[in-house]
């Protein structure tokens, strides 16, 4: 299950600075004896802090993709985003664009259920 988390210290994070995020899940693993016992499991994950200006480049280019495709149905423009942030190797933004639908076409049911049951999938625009 994908959840949403929340950064809720008072102090930003800094552009350019690299952090590292805990990640605690559950799971399960099967003994020799066939039952199957709960493991609680952690793993850290490292990700920086996008500088300043790449941000701002960023925006600006989907600001310029929205721009262009105004009359797109809602949907496609999704597929279009997450595109290019799969391009960019944005890959948490990927997953967020594609999660912000709360009804999703059947094309992009499609891509969520990839996500769900893959370690990978392939974004099409």
């Amino acid at each position: 299950m994908i959840q949403k988390v929340q950064y809720n210290d008072s102090a930003p994070l800094n552009p350019g600075q690299e952090y590292e995020y805990l990640v605690t899940y559950e799971t399960t693993v099967e003994t020799p004896d066939g039952q199957v016992t709960p493991v609680t499991d952690r793993q850290t994950i490292p990700f920086k802090v996008m500088d300043a200006e790449k941000r701002l480049s960023i925006q600006a280019e989907l600001e310029a993709l929205e721009r262009q495709n105004s009359t797109m149905i809602s949907d496609k423009l999704i597929l279009q985003k997450a595109h290019y942030f799969a391009e960019q190797g944005l890959w948490s933004d990927v997953i967020q664009e594609i999660f912000s639908v709360k009804t999703p076409s059947s094309e992009l049911s499609d891509v969520i259920d990839k996500i769900r049951n893959q370690n990978s999938c392939e974004i099409k625009n």
